[in-house]
């Protein structure tokens, strides 16, 4: 089997960012390694890519967050 193949799949959530997926073209790398990947706890350490979804999750998260911050500081 290809490494690649084994590797196209979101390490959060560990659903398939694989061509033919209908998730392969808004799919993240994960520049990370598998050590840091671990560290941070990803469920799915192997997993190379984030998927739109948990990406956009992320963005919701850090939006909410700076909205938080924001208003503290008023």
């Amino acid at each position: 089997m290809n490494r690649t193949y084994l590797s196209e799949f979101c390490n959060r959530c560990g659903e398939s960012v694989a061509f033919g997926s209908g998730k392969f073209a808004n799919r993240t790398p994960d520049l990370n390694d598998l050590e840091t990947k671990i560290f941070y706890k990803r469920l799915f350490p192997r997993g190379e890519y984030i998927c739109e979804s948990c990406d956009q999750n992320i963005a919701s998260i850090l939006q909410h967050r700076h909205n938080i911050l924001t208003n503290l500081r008023m």
